[in-house]
């Protein structure tokens, strides 16, 4: 043992001599809220979700969040306007799809009596050979079978045409009802941040 004010001599450790019981001490020991920080810093690191927020943080949140009475009329009047277009869409699609059925019997009907004209036109070429009266009605059923090539022409032009129209009428359709969608789909669910 030294004295207390001899400060040059060395305390030499004595065998026997007890340690205090735990781990030694360094002198740079963190406070509790130190080590806390420390954690929340290393989760977000990690990328923890955010602890879940106070009562009075949500009340905050939700009365800043929520939609006015103003908005909330925009979006019902677009949404009336979206589904009043996509009516009229229908009803034009429906429309077309008439029309184009009539032009496909049309046209079933334009073969048919082409195929009857060939028909006649073999069929008088056949039994005749020279009489004026005969080659009359054959030049006749030629003109005849000429026409409706004609207009199996213009009515396969027309059936493509109105087929091209019900595509895009589709379409739009299809866009409308996803615009729709997404609106219903925005106006349930809760904004996420």
């Amino acid at each position: 043992m030294k004295q207390p004010a001899d400060t040059l001599t060395i305390e030499l450790p004595l065998p026997g001599a007890k340690r205090k019981p735990g781990r030694p001490a360094t002198g740079s020991a963190m406070t509790n809220a130190e080590r806390q920080k420390a954690f929340r810093d290393r989760q977000r690191a990690n990328g923890a979700p955010r602890a879940a927020r106070t009562a009075h943080e949500a009340k905050f949140e939700m009365d800043y969040t929520r939609p006015t009475w103003e908005e909330m009329e925009k979006v019902q009047d677009a949404l009336v306007e979206m589904q009043n277009k996509l009516e009229a869409a229908n009803k034009t699609i429906s429309h077309l799809e008439k029309e184009n059925a009539l032009m496909i019997q049309e046209r079933a009907n334009a073969f048919k009596a082409a195929d009857q004209a060939k028909a006649d036109l073999e069929r008088v070429k056949h039994a005749t050979t020279n009489n004026g009266k005969l080659a009359s009605e054959v030049l006749r059923l030629e003109n005849v079978l000429h026409q409706v090539n004609a207009d199996n022409r213009r009515l396969e032009v027309d059936a493509e045409n109105l087929e091209k129209k019900v595509y895009e009428y589709q379409a739009l359709i299809d866009d409308l009802q996803a615009k729709l969608n997404k609106r219903n789909a925005s106006r349930k669910s809760p904004k996420a941040d």
